[in-house]
């Protein structure tokens, strides 16, 4: 559950201090939330699972890579999201028709059709299923366009690919990432090892989680793209 979204419209108008239009153009890397824009994601004319990964997600990246040199994608791991979310899950799939699909069932070779993307997005072990499939596909066939950049995509581990100048990839876990649930927490591990981070996330929840960091963690600026 996030925070009233008027919120953050006030703060802006009486605490423009705090709002930058432009981060600092030597800003190197950018969290992005995955799992909002999975949520977000549009199916239409998508054949294959391929088609969709590199279509909708692929397109972000190097839209993002653009003026990023380093990306980090974060999707939830239901493995350790706590109990009590449960709760608002249940309200959720309660507002529409249900969707089957249970783990052993087939994916298929690509979405369903748009009239019921949403509703198969509300079935948890459906979504891991294509998130595990995204996350394959990101990973070895996404390109950047430009070289000498990362991207890094945390689910339920963390792996690094990094994209030389020479044309050459390098693909590589970060072993000192333990799991973490919500996409929304983890970019703070990836904020303490830069000078300053870009979140893009559109969830209210960020806002709160990043001035709680900056009050507490006295470490780098972090950037809430709203």
């Amino acid at each position: 559950m996030g925070i009233n979204s008027d919120w953050p419209k006030v703060w802006k108008d009486e605490g423009s201090a705090f709002v930058a239009e432009h981060v600092p153009r030597d800003t190197k890397t950018i969290f992005i939330d995955g799992q909002i824009l999975l949520m977000q994601s549009k199916v239409d004319g998508q054949k294959t699972w391929r088609d969709f990964a590199l279509n909708f997600f692929g397109h972000r990246l190097s839209r993002a890579h653009g003026s990023f040199d380093h990306i980090v994608l974060a999707f939830d791991n239901y493995r350790v999201i706590p109990v009590f979310k449960s709760i608002e899950q249940a309200k959720r799939i309660k507002r529409g028709a249900p969707f089957p699909f249970h783990d052993g069932d087939a994916l298929g070779d690509g979405p369903p059709d748009p009239a019921i993307w949403g509703s198969a997005l509300q079935n948890r072990t459906y979504k891991t299923h294509v998130i595990c499939v995204l996350v394959e596909l990101l990973l070895d066939a996404y390109r950047p366009p430009r070289r000498g950049t990362s991207l890094t995509v945390d689910f339920v581990n963390s792996v690094r690919v990094a994209y030389h100048v020479d044309g050459s990839r390098t693909h590589g876990p970060l072993e000192q990432h333990s799991e973490l649930g919500e996409s929304d927490i983890k970019f703070m591990r990836y904020a303490d090892a830069c000078p300053r981070l870009v979140v893009d996330s559109i969830d209210s929840d960020v806002v709160l989680i990043a001035m709680l960091y900056a009050k507490h963690g006295g470490g780098p600026d972090v950037f809430v793209r709203r």
